[in-house]
């Protein structure tokens, strides 16, 4: 075992000074593009990996350069080495580890993407009345496993807001660092495997305030709420629990299952959405008021906070009728259905974009929508726009 891990850890080295494993990103370096090819090609002609001695009859400056160029990959070499001496896990070419840093490096996504299928989550989040008190969670996934390694899941949290990790019911060793829960390979198996982990929920991007919140997990930023496979081509089927108090409403990608009331709290059950990425999946809860509508046999539903009932009443039919127009438009461009469950929109204040076209559940930047009463033709030639710019992608993605 001690022979292989050295031979994979040589082979891997021979890799990163090759310049076929790029460590740079994750060590915060950067390179000019004419020394990773020279790289690249002395290592082509060099079995060992060794770049090719630069030979040359030039006098003066040149052999500076030649020089300042040595010293500098030596010194990235030593970098390297110095990272991989102190714990840092990297993907070996026969697959046997995964590099495992802060964010989703590139090949760990490949690797999963090669290996992790057939995915489905299975969220919990229990949201308190009080903003300064953390959300808790739990988070079921399960997925087909082509081959046997370690799960990496992303987790931008510290170690200690993991609480639990299961697999098939039955707890497990874990580690959890520099962004990732680490679930061993011993622990799953080629085939079907169902993970559960329990948690304590990052707020950055659930934009909590005091009376409601929005899950806004574009581009990366689902992975700082819960822990998942954030990449956007491991797209996955998603749903979602809600433990909320009674008084709040709340949507999300799939339509209101079902919901309970009990001690002042409301637990509301979502039906599982179609497989999206992960960016895609949201939700919004809190004190919202729900304007409905129907349009060629359509129903849509607008979650709201405005208290000016003359600004909503002015705006609302407007609204309903411009997304039954793009809806109509494209339906009719494609040729295709419209592809997902149900159709609403949420009008967050101080929304931090136009628009965000998550499947089923767009969010609004209220006032873009809402409109003064005084508005240009520009604003309302901006709202149709914004409107169709927001629709379109529920067919394109």
């Amino acid at each position: 075992m001690a022979v292989e891990r050295l031979e994979c850890v040589t082979a891997t080295l021979c890799r990163i000074r090759s310049g076929r494993v790029d460590i740079r990103r994750g060590l915060g370096l950067r390179a000019e593009e004419d020394d990773d090819a020279a790289r690249r090609d002395s290592s082509a002609r060099d079995p060992r990996c060794y770049p090719a001695r630069p030979t040359s009859n030039a006098l003066g400056d040149r052999h500076g350069r030649i020089h300042m160029r040595t010293h500098t990959m030596r010194v990235r070499w030593s970098v390297a080495v110095c990272a991989i001496l102190a714990g840092m896990a990297i993907r070996c070419t026969d697959g046997t580890a995964v590099g495992v840093g802060p964010g989703v490096a590139l090949d760990l996504a490949e690797q999963r993407a090669a290996t992790i299928f057939n995915v489905h989550y299975d969220i919990r989040f229990v949201v308190p009345a009080e903003r300064g008190q953390p959300i808790t969670g739990s988070v079921t996934t399960s997925f087909t496993l082509t081959e046997t390694g370690p799960v990496v899941f992303d987790f931008a949290q510290p170690a200690e807001s993991v609480h639990a990790v299961r697999v098939a019911g039955e707890p497990v060793d874990f580690e959890a660092r520099d962004e990732h829960v680490i679930v061993a390979a011993e622990a799953t198996a080629p085939g079907h495997n169902v993970v559960d982990l329990e948690f304590t929920a990052g707020d950055g991007s659930l934009n909590r305030q005091d009376d409601f919140l929005y899950a806004l997990f574009v581009p990366d930023r689902a992975r700082v709420a819960f822990p998942l496979f954030d990449q956007p081509n491991l797209k996955a089927r998603f749903r979602l629990q809600l433990d909320v108090p009674a008084a709040w409403r709340a949507v999300a990608n799939g339509s209101l299952a079902s919901r309970e009331e009990r001690g002042g709290r409301a637990l509301l059950t979502f039906t599982e959405t179609e497989a999206i990425s992960s960016y895609l999946f949201a939700f919004a809860a809190g004190d919202f008021q729900v304007e409905e509508a129907e349009r060629d046999g359509r129903r849509m539903a607008m979650y709201h906070r405005e208290t000016d009932r003359e600004r909503l009443e002015r705006n609302v039919g407007p609204i309903f009728d411009l997304h039954a127009s793009a809806l109509a438009w494209l339906e009719e461009y494609t040729g295709i259905p419209f592809p997902f469950e149900k159709f609403d929109f949420v009008l967050v204040p101080a929304f931090q974009y136009g628009g965000m076209e998550h499947p089923g559940a767009i969010f609004y930047r209220a006032d873009l929508l809402l409109l003064d009463e005084s508005a240009t033709q520009h604003a309302y030639l901006g709202r149709a726009s914004l409107i169709a710019h927001a629709t379109a992608p529920q067919w394109f993605g």
